[in-house]
């Protein structure tokens, strides 16, 4: 009895719940997309060279801005003899990453920058299970 007036008091006090403040993307210096990062006339130039599409996707600290991978691109690299799926992974990173220009941060940034981008980049080039079937 003592257990169902405790549930039935709590019910009755108002929980309240913590604010959240909403922020928006941190834009940098000079139209900066974020600090130290390129502009939307940069990325505008991008999407003209590359004809498509562009994501930016950030890992802990560190943004990159890249574009999906070309059927002709992945059979590339996937016919180099003796390469590994870590090599592959950072060739696949280093040929769609547009920014940062340093191509290095996949050898000596974090460990897990190449093959998280490479999850990404695989998805959004057509490596999915999002897709619809019909039976007809």
């Amino acid at each position: 009895m003592a257990q169902a007036k405790k549930t039935a008091k709590a019910k009755e006090q108002k929980v309240e719940e913590p604010e959240v403040e909403e922020t928006e993307q941190e834009e940098g210096k000079d139209g900066e997309l974020f600090p130290g990062g390129p502009t939307q006339e940069w990325v505008d130039d991008m999407k003209g060279k590359v004809g498509g599409e562009l994501f930016m996707t950030r890992i802990l600290d560190e943004v990159f801005i890249w574009r999906p991978l070309k059927r002709s691109e992945y059979r590339e690299i996937m016919k180099v003899d003796g390469a590994d799926a870590l090599y592959k992974e950072e060739k696949v990173c280093t040929k769609c990453t547009l920014w940062p220009e340093n191509k290095n941060i996949f050898r000596t940034g974090g460990a897990g920058y190449a093959t998280v981008l490479n999850n990404y980049i695989y998805e959004e080039s057509g490596f999915t299970t999002d897709v619809t079937q019909i039976q007809l």
